[in-house]
């Protein structure tokens, strides 16, 4: 699991390989810790290299998205493959959870022009 901090306490992390019982809850303590620290207000989980995903793995992101809103924090799912969207669907998931987009990039501040 690799995580970026963005501006504003946005927290992105990019899941990969198979969310199911052999580790959904080694992931899920770790998306709760990070949604947990002071600096995190949105936690974003980039779903892009996720393989596949068991009832395990949804009941993880269940329990991540409980306690962001427990928190009064957002947890959003991003770059969601079509068999997973589906299994969101199904699960009626993809309706209570924010479901965004795209990649979401870091806002890079310019830097200053030096004058030569």
């Amino acid at each position: 699991m690799e995580k970026k901090l963005l501006n504003s306490g946005v927290e992105y992390v990019s899941l990969s390989g198979h969310l199911n019982g052999l580790n959904a809850e080694k992931h899920q303590q770790s998306l709760e810790q990070l949604l947990e620290g002071a600096h995190c207000s949105t936690l974003v989980a980039d779903m892009a290299a996720v393989e596949s995903m068991d009832s395990a793995g949804l009941m993880a992101l269940v329990s991540v998205l409980n306690t962001a809103q427990e928190c009064g924090k957002t947890f959003a799912l991003t770059n969601v493959p079509q068999p997973i969207q589906i299994i969101l669907e199904l699960s009626k998931f993809d309706q209570v959870v924010d479901v965004v987009d795209g990649v979401i990039q870091p806002k890079v501040k310019p830097e200053p022009a030096i004058a030569a």
